[in-house]
């Protein structure tokens, strides 16, 4: 899109290019395109400025301004790019490469008011609130954005970190990073380790029945918590708050097991954003 321009492009204006491609073309810019969540001016990713980072140290991009990025011309990528993806992001350029960004921007909010929910120029909606319930979520196989996207379409106000060892390769997932974001979405970020499982013995998990020695021996740790799980009750009993940890499926991860207990502590049911319910009825029910 850059290369395409010809010309500086604003921050805001690529943001809502990429948006548009997403939304409004047959490729939606391809199977591992952006994510978008509800920021300060609509949709928003913060994939998308942490990979413009690195194209500007690969010399690829450059920033004329602190509002602005151009393409420098030392590589043509049009010609790495599938046909109908590169025909896709030719009529995006073509179509609002000459509209003010203004117009651009009330064009998107018209059409997806959801996005406006946390917008600094105008809310078209109200940001979602969910009932309180024991939620959990994985984030395995999705960008930062579209996970945090998941959990404000949810209602949820309160990300409770189960992980022993908050680290990530994927972009977004880092302790450091994740409270940064989710702070900046109005989404309180607490990370609780005591919770967690120790990465050695997760090490070997090959069969259900590895994973169901494991959680069993989960389950009876949480006896020694109770103090903590207490706390945790209370607070997932008066606000929408979800417990995150990485793997997609919560049978195979100690967050259903949590879950469970804590829905047995507040009456509440529990509600997996993510996974595949039928495995986890499953595992559940051989323990």
């Amino acid at each position: 899109m850059l290369q395409l321009a010809e010309r500086p492009v604003s921050h805001l204006e690529l943001v809502k290019w990429c948006f548009l491609l997403a939304t409004e073309t047959p490729s939606k810019g391809g199977d591992s395109f952006y994510q978008f969540v509800p920021y300060q001016y609509g949709p928003f990713s913060f994939g998308l400025f942490q990979e413009i980072g690195k194209l500007i140290e690969g010399g690829l991009v450059r920033q004329p301004d602190t509002k602005s990025w151009n393409a420098t011309g030392h590589y043509d990528c049009t010609e790495d790019i599938k046909s109908q993806l590169r025909s896709d992001i030719f009529d995006i350029v073509k179509n609002y490469g000459k509209w003010k960004v203004d117009d651009v921007v009330d064009y998107i909010y018209t059409k997806n008011p959801y996005f406006t929910i946390n917008s600094r120029i105008k809310k078209l909606m109200s940001r979602p609130i969910g009932k309180p319930a024991i939620y959990t979520a994985g984030y395995e196989g999705l960008q930062i954005d579209g996970f945090m996207d998941m959990l404000i379409k949810n209602g949820i106000v309160h990300m409770l970190d189960i992980r022993r060892n908050p680290v990530a390769r994927r972009y977004g997932f880092h302790k450091k990073t994740l409270d940064r974001i989710s702070q900046s979405l109005e989404v309180k970020y607490s990370h609780i380790p005591e919770l967690g499982i120790a990465s050695e013995d997760r090490r070997h998990l090959e069969s259900p029945e590895d994973y169901q020695k494991l959680f069993k021996a989960y389950e009876k740790s949480l006896l020694g918590s109770s103090d903590k799980l207490d706390e945790l009750a209370s607070l997932m009993a008066t606000q929408p708050c979800v417990l995150i940890c990485m793997e997609n499926d919560p049978a195979f991860c100690h967050r259903s097991i949590l879950a469970k207990v804590l829905a047995k502590k507040t009456g509440l049911p529990v509600q997996h954003l993510r996974g595949n319910e039928w495995q986890l009825n499953m595992c559940q029910q051989k323990s």
